[in-house]
């Protein structure tokens, strides 16, 4: 269980070694879930630090309007929902799954201040992880204020290679839930920038994009 545990963030750059060392003097527990089976709900305690050793999750959030909106998907090694391990309100901030099947390991708070107060690299490692989550929420924040229109663009400039090309990597669908906009629409933003003459509709949901320019007039 402790090959490759130094992928996650919170024991990256420690030896495989020492974590297993680690793991010696705490308690912990594995549990293995199907697909489409919930891990927690949205509101639930998160009373362990959570890695995800194999599989992958998916992370949603219902709006007030009942639209769900993925937030992210986890895969082997991420840690779930860290930085609300401690705190008032630690609960689950979303509703979370499996969509392969998969298992997390979990180490009671208590236990993880145990390793904290082991290895001051865990200690720095946790105080990355928390900062880093921070930053991603605020800028899904910003993204979240934003038009159709300049999600697109904010997508397209971010992800473009060295030859200007704009490839959906997954399918309109996924990146209308990442949007949290239907796909209807967001196929519409597209279709209407390949008519503005901004993008040209390639292979294989490639684009080629001709005027940036025009398309920074998006925001």
């Amino acid at each position: 269980m402790f090959k490759n545990l130094n992928k996650s963030i919170i024991f990256r750059g420690i030896d495989e070694k020492e974590i297993g060392e680690m793991f010696k003097n705490i308690n912990y527990y594995t549990k293995s879930y199907v697909n489409e089976e919930f891990i927690a709900f949205r509101g639930d305690k998160v009373e362990c630090y959570m890695i995800l050793l194999e599989g992958e999750l998916v992370a949603e959030m219902q709006k007030i309007n009942g639209k769900v909106v993925k937030i992210e998907n986890l895969t082997a090694f991420s840690d779930i929902a860290p930085a609300f391990v401690f705190g008032q309100d630690n609960n689950f901030p979303i509703d979370l799954y499996a969509v392969k099947p998969s298992k997390i390991l979990y180490i009671p708070k208590n236990e993880l201040l145990k390793i904290i107060q082991s290895n001051v690299k865990i200690l720095e490692n946790l105080l990355n992880s928390f900062s880093n989550r921070t930053q991603f929420l605020s800028k899904k924040l910003w993204f979240s204020n934003k038009t159709i229109e300049e999600k697109l663009a904010t997508h397209i400039l971010a992800n473009l290679n060295s030859s200007e090309i704009w490839v959906i990597k997954k399918s309109i669908t996924d990146l209308a839930n990442i949007f949290g906009v239907s796909r209807p629409s967001l196929s519409r933003v597209i279709t209407g920038l390949v008519e503005e003459n901004i993008l040209e509709r390639l292979e294989n949901g490639s684009f080629k994009l001709l005027d940036k320019e025009s398309l920074l007039d998006k925001f």
